[in-house]
């Protein structure tokens, strides 16, 4: 479900749903048209449905939405020091 051809760049990316050509199946398919709509609709809450299908000829609106994770937010760690749960 996510393109690799941006492996290494520091892009993490859907695979686009509406393209025929990849291999994802129906299941995966119709997740990702769901997933990446509902995200659409989050970050551009006032744009109209023709709107967002326009939006799908950007790159950026495949990009899987991530946060930089810090020492402080991992649950593995306590105060900034690995392995002290």
């Amino acid at each position: 479900m996510f393109d690799d051809q941006h492996n290494g760049n520091g892009i993490f990316r859907f695979k686009n749903p509406w393209d025929n050509n990849n291999d994802l199946n129906d299941a995966e398919r119709e997740f990702l048209k769901w997933i990446l709509n509902t995200l659409a609709k989050l970050k551009n809450p006032e744009a109209s449905n023709l709107e967002i299908e326009q939006m799908r000829g950007e790159g950026s609106f495949f990009d899987v939405p991530l946060m930089r994770a810090e020492g402080s937010n991992n649950p593995f760690t306590k105060n900034g020091r690995k392995g002290a749960v």
